[in-house]
């Protein structure tokens, strides 16, 4: 793999307005699973308040001020098998496999500039193949799988792919590391494929590139 540290060339255009509302899907897939798996924390942690209130006699309200909330990570790896993930993902820093079988970095994550306008971007471009297949880069449950657009939870972190030609999963599959999600698709201003590629922990984003295999 060859990275380039070199700006997209291009305008901004109805493409990169697109990649904003790709953008705007992922992050709301990930809000709305912290949010639920949130919810179901609350209702276990009230449900303990309340049989820890019966026992000894103080009040519902008492026993959860006592009881501190936890985190969005701390919740996301709550089961023991959120818990496992998040620590084999974490231990994979650097060896997780590249999404596509052949590819170079050509844009990187974090600020970018398009003809003299500055963009922030979530995630890295990577350029492949024609028709190249793009692979789950860990085990993990899909929480998003619309067109274009792939998230896979994978405890407390979270990867995302974009600009899929088609999407080969859907919500609430398991997946396993390296297995095909969908097929990248071409980009018609730049004349090639690509595919866009991210992480976060929680609902903080960072640069993914580290993490992948040299």
């Amino acid at each position: 793999f060859v990275r380039e540290g070199r700006t997209f060339k291009g305008q901004l255009s109805k493409k990169q307005q697109e990649k904003k509302k790709m953008e705007a899907l992922i992050r709301a897939a990930i809000n709305r699973e912290i949010a639920e798996e949130r919810r179901r924390a609350e209702a276990e942690r009230k449900r303990l308040a309340e049989a820890e209130a019966k026992r000894t006699g103080k009040t519902v309200a008492e026993v959860e001020k006592a009881t501190p909330k936890k985190s969005d990570s701390e919740i996301l790896r709550s089961t023991p098998e959120a818990a496992r993930l998040s620590a084999d993902f974490k231990s994979n820093r650097g060896r997780l496999p590249w999404p596509v079988s052949q590819g170079n970095i050509v844009r990187n994550y974090g600020s970018y500039t398009v003809d003299g306008i500055t963009s922030s971007a979530p995630d890295i471009g990577i350029r492949t193949t024609d028709g190249a297949g793009v692979k789950a880069v860990f085990e993990g449950e899909v929480v998003q799988a619309v067109a274009g657009v792939v998230v896979i939870k994978h405890g407390e972190y979270f990867s995302f792919y974009s600009n899929l030609a088609s999407v080969a999963v859907r919500r609430g599959q398991k997946v396993s590391r390296g297995q095909q999600i969908g097929v990248a698709d071409k980009d018609p201003e730049l004349g090639y494929t690509l595919v866009y590629f991210g992480l976060t922990q929680g609902q903080n984003e960072f640069n993914p590139a580290p993490w992948l295999a040299r």
